[in-house]
């Protein structure tokens, strides 16, 4: 008898056909596109240090800073870390398929375009274009909740009759009509008439 023995593979999960083609266009390993890609979005130095390279916290943290220094202060990084910066600047940042994509609310909307409008030059037409769009947003905002707010009535019940502002009304439009004005405790036993007779 023969038995053949097989062979375990042992699969990893390994890298995009994307992302190895960004690190063969750079050139560089793949925490050095990771550090530049946190640093481009605006994460500081030392936080897209730490996140790229965890396996540098053993070290004592003198040598940890001269490591990261020696990459910040690499033509290859900042050449990489210039790219990704315009990459993001013209819109490419990460491609998206549309199953992934999220519907956002104008809220949303209204904050990206003012954290844009912030970023954009100042005196710039494009910051001034922005901070109108953010005010038409806005506008349009204001406008759903007034017209929400005027087809809708809203009741809240307090917890006694007397605090209640329809049967303060009620009574009022009652006593103009010259019929006698209704106590609080009353109102139950009243309530409870008109819904018997309704039967």
């Amino acid at each position: 008898m023969s038995t053949v023995k097989k062979k375990k593979e042992n699969k990893t999960i390994e890298h995009s056909i994307a992302f190895n083609r960004e690190l063969k266009k750079y050139n560089v390993i793949e925490q050095m596109l990771v550090m530049a890609d946190l640093m481009s979005v605006g994460h500081g130095d030392v936080d897209a240090y730490m996140i790229a390279y965890p396996e540098n916290r053993q070290y004592p943290e003198k040598q940890d800073r001269a490591i990261m220094e020696q990459i910040l202060a690499s033509a290859k990084f900042k050449k990489l870390l210039e790219a990704r910066k315009e990459r993001i600047k013209n819109g490419a940042a990460v491609p998206v398929s549309l199953e992934e994509t999220d519907l956002i609310d104008s809220d949303e909307v209204a904050k990206e375009i003012l954290r844009s409008a912030k970023s954009a030059p100042i005196g710039s037409k494009e910051r001034a274009d922005l901070f109108l769009r953010y005010d038409e947003i806005m506008q349009r905002n204001k406008v759903d909740v007034d017209e929400d707010s005027t087809n809708s009535i809203n009741f809240f019940f307090p917890i006694k009759c007397d605090q209640c502002p329809l049967f303060k009304v009620w009574n009022e439009k009652r006593v103009e009509h010259g019929e006698q004005k209704i106590n609080a405790e009353e109102i139950g036993t009243i309530l409870r008439n008109e819904v018997n007779c309704r039967k």
